[in-house]
């Protein structure tokens, strides 16, 4: 076992207080997004103890911290067949799983195509330009031909009372702050056509690849598969491939994944659906055996915890290898873990 540092991105979305703290470190004011555990060539982890970057052929999952402090790019990523097309960075897919550590609000995945005809009826009355789309794709195709209608959003807007929704974000809140900052994108339109979900601290989503999806504010543990993998729909000043969006989108009704867990001797686990090739579970005032097996991520999230012979306080990690079965003394602590076998 080794205990890793992970990898700082420092990306314009993320907050300026939460991965500092998360490290016990003093803030210093610049925004960090993302804190990578994991062996991806982008941000592989390093040895705590000589520095020694984690490289290891297959690795199959990252693991994340996240800081979100406004809304991520509107984006959709390929699956496995799809990302060994040859189009990608990596031939991995990838599927998510986000598990909140303060509350969140993320949109995720197509309402019913009746509640976005509704919604667009509502914003731009008899000249909702969507009336006689048959599908969400139709829809999704008519979305990107609307910035000759967005001056009227814009006004829409302007007349709307703002009931904040406490520890979260409504659509209002959320389509006021994304057309500020992209005010000539239709998909700023995006929380009136997805899913917006709130999740307390403690539960789950699972993203299966193709569903379009965005982080808009919160903190929490993130995993996936071992993949960098991103084509973007929106709200962002990079670029966004309509071809391959087209290509890998999945456009129809989907209802968010909030997962459920069940008690193991790995702790508390969640069901993953569709076998994604990862296992996360939280380990929380208690005892737990964990067998060998396969490669493991640990992480420390809240006070201090004993695994095996190392001693893992709140904002370190662990690496296992798959030959190392251990115990874990998490009577005072919280412990998230990843798990998985190399692909």
């Amino acid at each position: 076992m080794l205990r890793i540092k992970g990898s700082v991105k420092n990306y314009d979305w993320g907050n300026d207080f939460f991965i500092d703290d998360f490290l016990g470190r003093k803030r210093d004011g610049k925004r960090k997004a993302e804190l990578w555990f994991g062996s991806h060539p982008n941000g592989p982890s390093v040895s705590a103890d000589t520095g020694e970057i984690i490289s290891i052929e297959g690795f199959p999952f990252l693991f994340k911290i996240l800081a979100i402090d406004k809304c991520l790019s509107l984006q959709v990523h390929p699956t496995l067949e799809q990302a060994a097309s040859g189009k990608y960075q990596d031939l991995n897919q990838k599927a998510e799983v986000f598990c909140s550590l303060t509350p969140v609000t993320a949109m995720c995945g197509f309402r019913p195509l009746a509640e976005i005809k509704d919604n667009f009826r509502m914003i731009f009355g008899d000249d909702s330009p969507i009336d006689e789309a048959e599908s969400v794709h139709d829809f999704f195709s008519i979305l990107y031909q609307m910035k000759k209608l967005l001056p009227k959003y814009h006004e829409f807007l302007k007349n709307q009372t703002i009931r904040h929704s406490g520890e979260f974000k409504s659509p209002l809140e959320i389509a006021i702050e994304i057309s500020s900052d992209y005010p000539d994108d239709p998909a700023i339109l995006a929380p009136w056509f997805l899913n917006v979900v709130h999740l307390n601290p403690g539960q789950t989503i699972y993203l299966r690849p193709r569903v379009i999806h965005c982080y808009v504010f919160g903190n929490g543990v993130e995993l996936m598969n071992s993949s960098d993998n991103v084509i973007r729909a929106g709200l962002t000043h990079k670029e966004v491939n309509r071809s391959e969006l087209e290509n890998v989108s999945l456009f129809e009704h989907t209802v968010p994944d909030i997962l459920s867990t069940e008690t193991s001797v790995e702790g508390l686990r969640y069901l993953i659906p569709d076998a994604p090739g990862f296992e996360l579970s939280c380990m929380e005032a208690g005892s737990f055996d964990i067998p060998e097996g396969e490669y493991r991520i640990l992480i420390c999230t809240q006070g201090t915890a004993k695994v095996g012979n190392i001693e893992l306080s709140n904002g370190q990690a662990l690496l296992a290898m798959p030959e190392e079965g251990f115990h874990v003394d998490a009577e005072k602590a919280q412990l998230f873990a990843a798990s998985g076998k190399r692909g």
